[in-house]
């Protein structure tokens, strides 16, 4: 669209009418591109270890102790229907590391504890609301402070309004505290604990307090005779123990009280007893005396049982043991008061019909006989499950920490024979194994559309190859031996095994993997092999699978460690490849495997030089070969560099700036990929954000930032590199679609942590200003927002800004010129703005009619019937001075104008 815009001024006996339209580009001067976000993939909690708490609104509320954007833990719901969704990710200074559960408060705000983080690292209270809408009430100041204590526990709520709570420990002691709470954030220190020992003993107070009459009872682990208390404290800060914990009758009470009808409080300790591993237990709270143990544990019935016991109508008790039962992985049992033990169901891990494991806290009961609670892990991706079960042991799994969509982009997308991009998430799915799922060039849509399963296979990493109507993948888990599997991909049909990596052939493998034959296909393993460095190996299609040979480090016969996909087959059919260490300065070779399987080292990366590449080889459609190294260049911050197979010499072919720069990034990981205009694209590990950039290079234009990513928010959204809780390395990519434009996906990053899916679209650079200020392209041209008389078009033109007013952004000025005084206009031109014509028009009436006195187009030079003179400013851009082709003096009045077309 042809666009003119123009703005009246008025001078002494001269007017100048200008306008300009030019535009900003983010990815540099050769190619502007539009990012636009086609999903954002959710990082869960992982690991719920604190009890849920039914809402008045009917839905389940509960903690993960980590997982979530930042891994330091979540506030989630579930709903009545079973849906999960994370209402608040832990970022540190509010809070990390939520162990206990929460409480409703008299308002519907839900209120709860971190064990670490805020501005000290002790923890914090905080309160948020159904919606998601988060406070942080207090931060906990260690031995001494306005808010003694650290590693807060549950909260309780008073009939007066008021809450409860323990700190583990900290206090003047450091042996834990216990304080009160205001709705508003007041915290007043009612006891500090004092050891084994002294006026209050205990040790690691824990778990819920009761309130019963005037008074507060609680447990502590430790304390008095080392095994633990139990001990009641007034409102006001009346101490009394009022038992001490012998071992054979209990040790380490792990939760809090609970008061039965019979008037008698009853708990649990998670050691001593008959058998070592735990105890129900009983007191009398009127009349203290050594607690009466109800039960025994036994590693058989379940051992080691943790938090508060819950009375349900019958006058049941109902509990949770951390371990133990049929097959370890822990119980849900029943207990009546005179000792009768039942044991409900027996948690199965991973998967089975008892889906859990580590069950670490006790039962919420939500009416009708029904009861709900949480493990800590088992279930899919062994992230832990949110189960409700009745007084007969009937269960079901409500939630768990896995969301199906997958989560962690853990390869670069690549066409699919319907023309739509696949790509593998390492985590999340039906099985918390990974999805393969498409994105489509025809409406950007991402679908999931498989899921991983053991023991074909899961966390796939790298990007597949195509072969027939499906792919070929890798695993770095799953297959026989759970070291990692190669598998065969060709939705809709189930993932298939075809071979199982293990500690010989190699572990930790990544495509993508690269066919060098009719039917034999080769790759690399970070690790494995005889010495642990990692392995080439070679597979055929009836799943036999070959180490090659196993790299031997910084010496041996074939010197490297952690080769890095893929190998390219070079012109000759040799397979090239490279390591990220070894070799004699351990930063790194480049190697060669021959027809006839032997080795040879084409050349060694040297330290201050570029060195440790942290991606494989990428062979272009005329032959050349091309890789990174994650340090070295001018910045130290990675090259690009080509292989020369004849000779082994390598050519530094473009090097990154680091956070700054011409080509800002920092350490490019990853494979390179090749688009079909001969285009590389790939990814940095870090740069200007931190959180990676994405580029693109070619020999004849070189390299050009596409892409600076901004983590969680921003404008790109994404994080190029995630290392999540299995502390494997995840590593997004791009490709190119049918549509030739660009898709990518990154691991980490976007609104919900869990990586991003992205689009690049050439597009006009003004608009990519306009988003970079207003966060839309629909601004119109000719606004002036900030009221200084430029248009936004003529803001960008002048590279001003159109939020900071900057009415002197062109000068205009009488010259003295031999054939007398003249009408000048002073602006700025830049080059690089192609796709803006400029026109420079002069007039003796606003009317008209005008002449061209100089015009630029498409960013080259001005040139016309009028004095230009051009003066580079040596950032890129030119000061250009133009003077009227009349004098002042022969028509009385004189109008200029810049006049522009886009």
């Amino acid at each position: 669209m042809k666009r003119n815009s123009r703005k009246n001024t008025w001078y002494p006996g001269w007017m100048v009418w200008s306008g300009l339209i030019l535009v900003f580009s983010f990815s540099g001067a050769e190619e502007s591109l539009q990012f636009d976000v086609l999903a954002e993939f959710e990082r869960p909690g992982r690991h719920p270890l604190g009890a849920l708490v039914r809402h008045s609104d009917g839905a389940l509320y509960g903690t993960s102790v980590a997982g979530g954007i930042r891994d330091l833990g979540t506030v989630f719901r579930v709903a009545q229907d079973g849906t999960r969704i994370t209402i608040h990710s832990f970022f540190g200074l509010d809070g990390a590391a939520p162990v206990a559960g929460l409480i409703e408060g008299p308002d519907g705000a839900l209120f709860g504890t971190t064990a670490e983080g805020g501005t000290t690292g002790f923890g914090t209270i905080y309160r948020v609301t159904p919606a998601g809408e988060f406070a942080k009430l207090v931060d906990f100041t260690g031995s001494s402070g306005d808010a003694p204590g650290s590693v807060p526990g549950p909260i309780m709520l008073h009939s007066s309004g008021m809450f409860y709570g323990v700190t583990a420990a900290g206090g003047g002691g450091g042996f834990g505290t216990v304080f009160s709470l205001t709705s508003s954030g007041t915290l007043t220190t009612l006891a500090e604990f004092t050891g084994e020992t002294g006026e209050r003993p205990g040790v690691e107070p824990n778990g819920q307090l009761l309130s019963l009459g005037e008074s507060l009872f609680g447990t502590t682990r430790g304390g008095g005779s080392g095994h633990g208390t139990v001990y009641s404290l007034g409102l006001s800060g009346e101490f009394a123990s009022i038992v001490e914990f012998l071992g054979s009758v209990g040790s380490r009470p792990s939760g809090g009280l609970v008061l039965h009808p019979d008037g008698r409080l009853y708990g649990t300790t998670e050691r001593g007893g008959a058998s070592g591993v735990g105890v129900v237990f009983r007191i009398d709270p009127d009349n203290a005396v050594d607690p009466a143990v109800v039960h025994h544990f036994s590693d058989l019935t379940g051992s080691q049982p943790v938090g508060t016991l819950v009375v349900d109508a019958a006058g049941s008790l109902l509990g949770t043991a951390s371990v133990g039962g049929q097959d370890g992985w822990g119980t849900v049992f029943k207990l009546t008061t005179s000792g009768e033990y039942s044991n409900l169901l027996s948690f199965s891990g991973v998967i089975g019909p008892f889906a859990g494991a580590a069950p670490r806290s006790g039962l919420t009961s939500g009416g009708g006989g029904d009861f709900f609670g949480v493990t800590s892990a088992g279930g899919p991706g062994q992230r832990g499950v949110v189960y409700r079960i009745d007084g007969s042991g009937v269960f079901e799994i409500v939630a768990d920490f896995s969301p199906r969509r997958g989560w962690a982009p853990s390869g670069a997308p690549v066409p699919d024979r319907d023309g739509q991009l696949v790509f593998p998430m390492a985590e999340g799915g039906e099985n918390g194994r990974g999805v393969l799922s498409t994105v489509s060039s025809t409406d950007g849509a991402v679908r999931r559309v498989q899921d991983f399963k053991s023991p074909s296979g899961g966390r796939p990493n790298g990007p597949l190859l195509a072969l027939g109507t499906g792919f070929l993948g890798t695993t770095t888990s799953g297959g026989a031996f759970d070291r990692g599997a190669i598998v065969l991909l060709d939705p809709p049909d189930p993932p298939a095994l075809l071979a199982s990596l293990n500690s010989t052939a190699g572990e930790g493998v990544r495509g993508p993997l690269v066919q060098n034959g009719a039917d034999l296909f080769y790759g690399v393993s970070l690790g494995g092999g005889l010495g642990g460095n990692g392995t080439v190996f070679r597979v055929d299609l009836n799943g036999v699978i070959e180490r090659l040979f196993s790299f031997s480090g910084t010496g041996g016969t074939r010197p490297g460690r952690r080769p890095q996909a893929p190998l390219v087959r070079g012109p000759d059919g040799s397979l090239y490849g490279v390591t990220e260490r070894g070799g004699e300065a351990d930063q790194g070779i480049v190697f060669k495997v021959s027809a006839d399987q032997s080795f040879s080292i084409l050349a060694e990366f040297e330290s201050a030089a570029p060195r440790q590449p942290r991606g494989g080889l990428c062979l272009t459609a005329d032959g050349r070969i091309f890789g990174t190294t994650s340090l070295g260049g001018t910045a130290d911050a990675g090259t690009i560099f080509e292989l020369d197979p004849e000779t082994g010499i390598l050519t530094e072919q473009a090097s990154f700036t680091g956070a700054s720069g011409s080509h800002p990034g920092t350490a490019p990981v990853g494979p390179l990929m090749l688009g079909s205009s001969g285009t590389l694209y790939g990814m940095t590990a870090a740069g200007p954000g931190e959180s990676g950039t994405a580029y693109a290079f070619t020999p004849a234009q070189g390299l050009r930032s596409l892409v600076e990513f901004s983590g969680e928010t921003g404008a790109f959204p994404g994080t190029t590199l995630s290392v999540p809780e299995a502390q494997l390395e995840w590593i997004g990519g791009m490709g190119e679609g049918e549509d030739g434009l660009v898709y990518g996906v990154t691991p980490g990053g976007g609104a919900f942590g869990g990586g991003v899916g992205f689009r690049l679209t050439p597009s006009s650079s003004f608009e990519a200003w306009k988003r970079s200020f207003f966060g839309n392209t629909t601004a119109p041209d000719l606004d002036d927002p900030d009221r200084d008389g430029l248009s936004n078009i003529l803001e960008y033109a002048l590279q001003r800004s159109p939020v900071t007013p900057d009415p002197d952004a062109i000068g205009v000025e009488v010259h003295p010129f031999e054939q007398g005084a003249r009408l000048g206009l002073t602006l700025t031109r830049d080059p690089s703005r192609s796709d803006v014509d400029l026109s420079i028009e002069s007039s003796s009436s606003p009317s008209g009619p005008w002449t061209t006195v100089a015009s630029s187009v498409s960013g080259s030079p001005f040139s016309g019937i009028g004095p230009v003179d051009e003066t580079p400013t040596g950032s890129g851009t030119w000061i250009v001075r133009i003077l009227d082709r009349l004098p002042l003096e022969s028509g009385g009045h004189r109008f200029m104008r810049v006049s522009a077309t886009h």
